[in-house]
């Protein structure tokens, strides 16, 4: 095994079964990552709590921060998700 192979490996052997993301999808992974998310807010899961941090989401999908950066904005912009500077990510409670 490569030092390349081996890098990339135990990052997606930490991934939750079904994290992961469905790589024939037409949709780009971060609209599969911000999808999920949503659902997990509109479910009623974080009402008002901090939300997962950027590394936590990456192990859970199995994605780069990148990914998990642009989908969280998205919901940031849409109203779903707050940010503040050092303290974390937080669910709307409306």
């Amino acid at each position: 095994m490569t030092a390349a192979a081996a890098s990339h490996s135990p990052r997606r052997a930490r991934a939750p079964a079904g994290g992961g993301l469905d790589r024939r999808s037409p949709l780009p992974p971060y609209a599969q990552v911000k999808r999920r998310l949503q659902g997990m807010i509109l479910a009623g899961e974080y009402p008002g709590e901090r939300f997962h941090s950027e590394p936590e989401l990456c192990v859970m999908f199995a994605i780069s921060r990148a990914t998990v950066r642009q989908a969280i904005q998205e919901l940031v912009d849409e109203g779903f998700l707050t940010r503040v500077q050092g303290q974390g990510t937080f669910v709307n409670r409306d």
